[in-house]
């Protein structure tokens, strides 16, 4: 698999450079072009962490409707004070791709960058590709393009599955584990959150129930054990449904303070720096990316999805009420129809009045045999 090189390209004239199109495919560098340098700073304020090196032109629109030429350089000026604002963020190394043959030629502006060694012939095409070898040998040398590279296989579920502009939460959750392992335990929240958005896909195309709202629900319909389905076959490989679950546990115990923890994983963590834990949870994750992203690629159809699994005949309502004495409760369907739940279920799942269940019946009779609270 080959590195790919995120550029960000400003030129008026890119609709119809399609040599240096051509060429930046032939090179592994995806384009990200913008005519004007209104539209493009609204981008590179907002996703230039998604970004490893940058391409100007010498000249270029202000505006998208504007026409004409070009006879100035404040929309150059205009994106190069964006990228000053966010070097302190991350500093993208930036190359001039012009026609202009005179852009060397008293060019104050560019020269007071240091540029004016920066500047390559867009109608040259040794030129072009100069630039581009050079852009790469460049970027390689930032953690965040390095990070990429690495770990590709993890980071390609993000090309179409899930959405391009949430890998950042997958490159945040490596930038803390390279630059400073201790800090890695601060971002369970990231790691929950990836966790959520790839549960989000997975209902949308019916590989999961939609309608299971908790993640821990999530991790026992993937391991086939929600007894609220029949399964007719794996949902996905169980070793993966069992690193879900573990991965889950940990990353929602992590992810809290208070008292009454099960696994107490940040006290764990400041008590015992092995930082074994963190590359546990790091390459466990990182697996369950790279299972997804092609197991996602191959399963788009919905009908095939849901012919793995069938929701059984369950009767949703409201309890109604507490009965003391016998320490039953009452169940009443969307229907309006009333069942007595039995003590050992109330108490199995701390009822209360007002929660929303859904019951399942035993095959003969009004008798509830399970309860599955929403």
């Amino acid at each position: 698999m080959e590195n790919i090189f995120r550029v960000f390209w400003v030129d008026d004239e890119c609709n119809h450079l399609f040599n240096i199109r051509q060429k930046a495919v032939d090179h592994h560098i995806e384009l990200i072009a913008f005519t004007n340098s209104q539209e493009a700073i609204c981008d590179l304020e907002l996703h230039y962490m998604h970004y490893d090196a940058v391409i100007l032109d010498g000249i270029f629109y202000q505006k998208a409707d504007e026409q004409g030429d070009v006879t100035n350089q404040v929309g150059l000026m205009k994106v190069v004070e964006i990228l000053d604002k966010i070097s302190s963020k991350k500093k993208l190394p930036w190359y001039i791709l012009t026609g202009q043959d005179k852009i060397k030629q008293d060019n104050d502006f560019l020269n007071s960058k240091d540029k004016l060694g920066d500047i390559y012939d867009k109608l040259d095409d040794r030129q072009i590709i100069a630039l581009f070898d050079r852009l790469k040998d460049d970027s390689s040398r930032n953690l965040d393009t390095q990070l990429k590279h690495q770990y590709q296989a993890a980071f390609q579920i993000f090309n179409g599955l899930l959405r391009f502009e949430d890998s950042v939460h997958l490159l945040q959750i490596l930038r803390s584990y390279h630059s400073d392992k201790t800090v890695f335990f601060s971002e369970f929240n990231a790691i929950r959150t990836i966790l959520e958005l790839l549960v989000d896909k997975l209902k949308n195309l019916r590989i999961i129930c939609p309608s299971i709202r908790e993640l821990n629900k999530v991790g026992l319909f993937l391991s086939k054990r929600h007894r609220a389905y029949d399964y007719h076959q794996d949902i996905v490989h169980p070793l993966i449904a069992e690193l879900f679950v573990q991965n889950l546990k940990i990353t929602q115990d992590g992810s809290h303070y208070n008292d009454g923890l099960q696994l107490r994983v940040l006290e764990y963590a400041s008590n015992y720096k092995s930082n074994y834990l963190s590359i546990s949870i790091l390459n466990n994750l990182l697996e369950l990316l790279s299972y997804f992203g092609k197991f996602l690629f191959e399963n788009q159809v919905i009908e095939h999805n849901e012919s793995r699994w069938t929701k059984k005949n369950l009767v949703e309502g409201l309890v109604t009420a507490l009965h003391e004495t016998t320490g039953r409760a009452t169940f009443v369907s969307a229907d309006k129809i009333s069942y007595q739940v039995p003590y050992a279920l109330v108490h199995k799942h701390h009822l209360q009045v007002a929660d929303r269940i859904s019951v399942l019946l035993r095959d003969q009779g009004d008798q509830i045999k399970e309860i599955f609270k929403h």
